[in-house]
């Protein structure tokens, strides 16, 4: 939605309705007061919702980007915390978020950061946004999911089109699917135990997870 910032820019709208369609709360947040936010994914949690994205110009030059993490309350949709996290002069967005039985949040995401390899997989606290634990081996990770059977982590890359495995307790790598480029979107099917992972040009896996 259009803020009355000095640039007449973008901010993230978010709003509940009732399962009829009764509007419950509609909240606009604004994180960088001369450039765009722009929300990407969302993720509910036991006492709110969060939602993950990016803002322009809060921790370097107007053309670069931050990520950021934002915590509403489910009942108003006030806002818990707001987190930005990147450095001065680099580039960095989020891509998708999963919640973990642990409370914690998984996150994928870009950043340029020297160190982080051009990838970040990060592993958030859901009560203050503060990160716990972030690796950098991945190719362009994009969709992220959690299995609490498996207590595990599956990410897809779309640079090399890579689906991993990782242990949800320490990200630690157990195996990887080879798919195709492109791999950006996981979805589990509880019935059947199934993933579905969609990649390439409008290709569909599926991986056994059970």
């Amino acid at each position: 939605t259009k803020s009355f910032s000095a640039k007449d820019s973008l901010n993230i709208y978010i709003f509940k309705t009732s399962t009829n369609g009764v509007l419950a709360w509609e909240k606009t947040i604004q994180v960088s007061t001369v450039d765009d936010d722009v929300a990407v994914t969302a993720e509910e949690v036991s006492d709110g919702y969060i939602i993950g994205g990016y803002t322009e110009q809060v921790n370097g030059g107007d053309t670069l980007s931050d990520m950021v993490l934002v915590k509403t309350n489910k009942t108003t949709g006030a806002v818990s915390w707001l987190k930005t996290y990147g450095a001065n002069n680099q580039d960095e967005k989020i891509f998708d978020i999963s919640l973990s039985t642990a409370n914690n949040l998984l996150v994928t995401g870009y950043t340029n950061q020297s160190g982080y390899n051009n990838t970040l997989l990060m592993k958030a606290d859901i009560s203050n946004g503060n990160i716990l634990q972030f690796i950098s081996q991945l190719n362009k990770p994009k969709g992220v999911l959690y299995l609490t059977g498996l207590n595990s982590v599956f990410v897809v890359n779309s640079g090399d089109g890579l689906c991993h495995m990782l242990k949800a307790t320490n990200l630690e790598h157990m195996f990887s699917v080879i798919l195709s480029k492109d791999a950006d979107q996981l979805r589990y099917d509880a019935v059947s135990k199934k993933i579905y992972v969609g990649h390439g040009n409008g290709a569909i896996s599926i991986i056994d997870g059970s």
